[in-house]
């Protein structure tokens, strides 16, 4: 059995208890770190605890996994550093101290008036949504089909209010393992393709989870060279190249196809399963 110090300093910041718990495993980590020289930089002594790991240990999302870092790095309690190139981040623990500081009550107060804004903005939205279905309602409409409509149109807009800021993360968390930067040279011409790509990655990133630039330059490439004229429906094409290709071993996704490769089932695939319906 396992055991670790929980500093009581922790509960004088403004964050969740989960993510106390998760800074007290990232300091007892950092203190084995600290004995090995392989594990400082200029920075100081820093740690790996991969989104992956977290989600282990707590039995969560990966999208909770992020909003818990992310906590931690609002209150200061932690910084992390990119290296990009599919490595992961590294994480510099930073040392409690005996109140909440200036600075983070500043930040504090800063996220507690976002909060406020952002309930203020849904209640605002909400009632202009009922207002407008209201104007559109007929004088035939059933009272209590009304009341249901107005119910799913409240959801609705929280709902999309809330994952619209997850999306913005694990969009940003895409393009920063794709190197998206990078990709965007490359294949200057290809933007759109390469965004969509993408949007496709971050709609499912949990289970394209090791999605790196050699899978996407190969999907890119691919579809470039192919004769798209069969295709109807190209998102849905190039879901199926996307499928295909992560689905390949790592040792295939990692170097260039031949020149004898053709990409025809991926066209068949997406052409007899994702066609319009005025087209079959």
């Amino acid at each position: 059995m396992c055991f670790f110090k929980f500093d009581q300093r922790l509960l004088s910041y403004n964050i969740s208890p989960r993510a106390m718990i998760l800074y007290a495993m990232l300091s007892d980590r950092v203190q084995l770190s600290s004995q090995n020289d392989n594990f400082r930089d200029t920075d100081g002594v820093f740690i790996y605890f991969t989104l992956t790991e977290i989600q282990d240990v707590f039995g969560i999302s990966l999208n909770v996994s992020r909003l818990l870092t992310k906590e931690l790095e609002q209150a200061g309690l932690i910084r992390k550093k990119r290296q990009g190139q599919g490595k992961p981040n590294k994480i510099y623990i930073n040392e409690l101290s005996n109140q909440t500081t200036q600075k983070q009550a500043i930040k504090t107060t800063q996220k507690q008036a976002i909060k406020t804004t952002q309930k203020q903005a849904i209640k605002t939205t909400q009632k202009q949504a009922i207002k407008t279905t209201q104007k559109q309602a007929t004088n035939h409409t059933n009272i209590n089909q009304t009341d249901k409509s107005y119910s799913s149109i409240i959801s609705g807009n929280t709902k999309n209010a809330q994952q619209n800021t997850i999306d913005d993360d694990v969009t940003a968390e895409v393009k920063d393992r794709i190197e998206y930067q990078e990709l965007t040279r490359k294949y200057k011409s290809n933007k759109r393709t390469l965004n969509l790509l993408v949007q496709l990655i971050a709609a499912n990133i949990e289970q394209y989870s090791e999605i790196n630039r050699k899978i996407v330059e190969n999907i890119l490439d691919n579809v470039i060279d192919a004769n798209l004229s069969r295709v109807r429906n190209f998102k849905a094409y190039l879901q199926a190249c996307l499928d295909n290709t992560y689905a390949l071993p790592v040792s295939d996704t990692l170097k260039s196809y031949p020149p004898s490769y053709n990409i025809a089932e991926y066209e068949k695939y997406s052409v007899l399963d994702y066609m319009d319906d005025d087209e079959e």
